[in-house]
Order: structure tokens, then sequence, then C-alpha cells
């Protein structure tokens, strides 16, 4: 994916059965994000716990994306529906 611009995964862990009602809410946030960046995003979880991880692939400004991520998280209330202890963690890869 050579000239692909950069990639943000973000991954955390939320509390025992969070995620299906969470799913709806996170699914539009990254459809918006999609449509407002023109990026290409993905949902994933572990199947053996509850972590979850955001991808965000074909940025041009990823911190334009973190600072849209971050609103978007705090108007569903998300950190609420985190794991005791959890946290979101961020990293960033750049295409090559």
């Amino acid at each position: 994916m050579a000239g692909g611009g950069s990639e943000l995964y973000v991954y955390y862990r939320l509390q025992a059965g969070a995620l299906p009602g969470l799913l709806p809410a996170l699914r539009a946030m990254q459809a918006a994000l999609a449509a407002h960046h023109g990026c290409r995003t993905a949902l994933r979880r572990k199947p053996d716990d509850d972590t979850v991880m955001e991808i965000y692939a074909g940025l041009t400004d990823p911190r334009a994306v973190l600072a849209d991520l971050d609103r978007h998280l705090a108007r569903i209330g998300f950190d609420d529906h985190l794991a005791a202890g959890s946290r979101r963690h961020v990293e960033r890869f750049e295409c090559v």
C-alpha cells in the first residue's frame, strides 16, 4: 500500500457484555469519520475477551481524525463502557 498515508489502530477492553449495546454507535461513528475524512475504517474484536480494535486507514491528517474521534467518543459516553483499569491505546503507522 505504498503512498497510502497513515493508519491508526485504536484498541481497548470494554466491560463484559458492553459491545452489543455500543456497536451501533461505534459503527455510526466510523461511518461519519470515513465520510468526513475519506478514510477506510474497520472494527475488530478478540474472540476470547472484550478487546476491541478500531482501524482507520488511508489518512492524510491523522491528528484531525483523532480530534474528531475524541469528540464522537465523548458524545456517546464511551469511557463509561471501558473495563476497569482499561484505557484507549492509539498506535499510528505510516505506509511504506
